[in-house]
């Protein structure tokens, strides 16, 4: 599941940067031919939720890291696993493994425990988070504001 995850981030990551998330997917699976038919599927469908829930995967985020982070794929790789922790089956032990095992193919020394450290505090503080979600708007419904407003 990692390298799932891991293509799902990359993806994530030009999505966040303003590309066309079907564009970025054919580019991608061109360029990496050894992705399987089950990883390029479940990429897929990691991808999208994790851009369906971008605004919820953000807060989570925001709440949980003190600074910004500056690296965009472990950011997209975070998103992508909060979306699994949040509305997949999955169970959470294996999300934050392969998670980790994905985030030391990024070829950062920090990023594995990095990546553990903050799904771990996010199941943690789960229920608390999910709580506080609820009370911004933005969040809660991954729109901007403007629009929120506009559709009230």
């Amino acid at each position: 599941m990692h390298q799932s995850q891991l293509t799902a981030a990359d993806c994530v990551s030009e999505v966040i940067r303003g590309h066309n998330l079907n564009h970025v997917f054919e580019r991608h699976f061109d360029q990496h031919r050894h992705i399987t038919a089950q990883q390029k599927s479940v990429a897929i469908f990691l991808a999208y939720g994790a851009i369906r829930f971008l605004g919820e995967n953000q807060f989570f985020i925001r709440k949980l890291i003190n600074k910004k982070i500056t690296n965009k794929k472990i950011e997209a790789l975070l998103c992508v696993a909060l979306y699994q922790l949040n509305h997949d089956q999955s169970r959470d032990f294996t999300v934050v493994n392969e998670a980790v095992e994905a985030a030391k193919l990024i070829n950062k020394s920090w990023a594995g425990s990095f990546v553990n450290g903050v799904l771990r505090n996010f199941i943690r503080q789960k229920e608390k988070l999910q709580t506080e979600l609820k009370s911004h708007e933005e969040a809660f419904y991954s729109y901007p504001l403007w629009w929120i407003k506009l559709i009230k």
